[in-house]
């Protein structure tokens, strides 16, 4: 079946085709012609590395599609520092990679029919923020003796 038609009427499309659906309401009949485009899908996977002269993969950073169709899908690098993001709509998305202790990274995704992007983002680890001291409570001044 390409489509369903409810008891009230409502037209469903299940799966990319062409139907007819024909109706008859008060003695007329009519027919539309119905085509159904398939749904393009493509993965996208690839390493979250540390940046630097020997590249390590970062665990558990998450993955976010931050934007776009498929705007909240999201996962955590595994023990390799490896994600993959499966039956994605394509389109352009912003692609979001976080994890404590590292710098943010975002990057625009071109994904089309067919297409497999392997995007492997480097995390810059976060200058980490030195407290700032507490000034010294004040002490009492000595008073001149008598």
């Amino acid at each position: 079946a390409v489509v369903t038609v409810t008891t009230n009427g409502a037209v469903a499309a299940v799966s990319a085709g062409t139907a007819v659906v024909s109706a008859t309401y008060r003695g007329v009949t009519g027919s539309q012609t119905i085509t159904v485009a398939p749904v393009v899908q493509a993965t996208l996977f690839g390493i979250v590395s540390r940046a630097g002269s020997s590249p390590r993969p970062v665990v558990g950073a998450t993955v976010t599609i931050s934007d776009g169709q498929n705007a909240g899908r999201t996962t955590t690098t595994d023990g390799n520092g490896y994600y993959s993001l499966g039956q994605l709509l394509v389109g352009t998305f912003s692609l979001r990679v976080t994890k404590s202790g590292y710098e943010t990274v975002s990057r625009s995704v071109s994904l089309s029919s067919d297409t497999r992007l392997d995007l492997s983002a480097a995390l810059e680890i976060s200058a980490p923020t030195t407290p700032t001291p507490a000034p010294a409570p004040n002490q009492p001044t000595p008073s001149p003796g008598p």
